[in-house]
């Protein structure tokens, strides 16, 4: 694994940030909570904040949230 920052991922030790992790993990979540984590793991899009998104957008090139489907409407002004 490559110890190098690249400024896009950070390991962070969970363990320590969490002293109770089987609570943690216990812990329900609420329909809302379950539902997002649903949608953002079935669709494989990242789950944050808009400008933790934007921010990640910016460094990798790349557009990470869904785009509207289909083709692109013609404007007929």
């Amino acid at each position: 694994m490559n110890e190098t920052p690249d400024g896009l991922t950070a390991t962070i030790d969970y363990l320590a940030s969490l002293p109770d992790w089987a609570r943690y993990l216990a812990d329900d979540l609420s329909r809302e909570e379950e539902a997002r984590l649903g949608y953002f793991t079935e669709t494989g899009f990242p789950m944050g904040a808009p400008d933790w998104l934007s921010a990640m957008e910016t460094k990798s090139s790349r557009n990470l949230r869904p785009r509207p489907r289909g083709r692109p409407r013609l404007d007929t002004d």
